[in-house]
């Protein structure tokens, strides 16, 4: 049972995120074009770290248009969660 609560619980984590990139993705898209580019991640500094948006930053730089869609920013934002909560894991040992 304790197995199926951690999938319920991982489950939960991830639709979480999911919303709140989709929160923080409209924020940044003012003009709804449906991606952002560099110009339009000014808006995350009050949400996000400064770190975290450097990193999204070269994700646009690294991509062949220099923009992102939502669902690339949704996968950016999983794997920069992931990253710390695999930081703090490792931290708290």
């Amino acid at each position: 049972m304790q197995d199926h609560e951690i999938i319920l619980d991982s489950s939960s984590e991830e639709s979480i995120v999911g919303e709140q990139a989709k929160k923080l993705f409209e924020i940044c898209d003012k003009d709804e074009k449906g991606y952002i580019d560099k110009n339009d991640l000014n808006g995350l500094s009050e949400f996000v770290s400064l770190y975290d948006i450097q990193e999204i930053q070269k994700k646009v730089d690294e991509s062949q248009e220099k923009q992102i869609s939502r669902e690339q920013f949704t996968q950016i934002i999983r794997e920069l969660v992931s990253s710390q909560n695999n930081n703090f894991e490792s931290s708290s040992e």
